[in-house]
């Protein structure tokens, strides 16, 4: 349904919020990381057709060398505050 999936953060810089791609994320035994709008999330680039809000989309994500199938919802940018910040890449939260 696209062409990748890049893993995005939010972060404050400069009193405007700020969005970027992460290559990885580490994380520490035992520690969760939620992905959410405002915070780090999935875009969905180069989409092979339109999604919907709401929708439920597959993916895999390679987890310590592990392949985990994972289904999560679409969410719009268009519907989420940014706070003073418009970004688009053409796909889908």
């Amino acid at each position: 349904m696209a062409a990748r999936v890049e893993i995005h953060s939010n972060r404050q810089r400069d009193g405007m919020m700020a969005m970027r791609k992460e290559e990885s994320l580490t994380l520490a035994p035992g520690q969760q990381l939620r992905f959410a709008p405002g915070g780090y999330h999935l875009m969905l680039i180069n989409l092979k057709q339109p999604l919907r809000d709401g929708q439920r989309v597959q993916f895999s994500l390679i987890v310590d060398g592990d392949v985990l199938q994972v289904e999560a919802p679409v969410r719009s940018v268009l519907n989420e505050p940014m706070l003073g910040h418009h970004h688009h890449h053409g796909g889908a939260h």
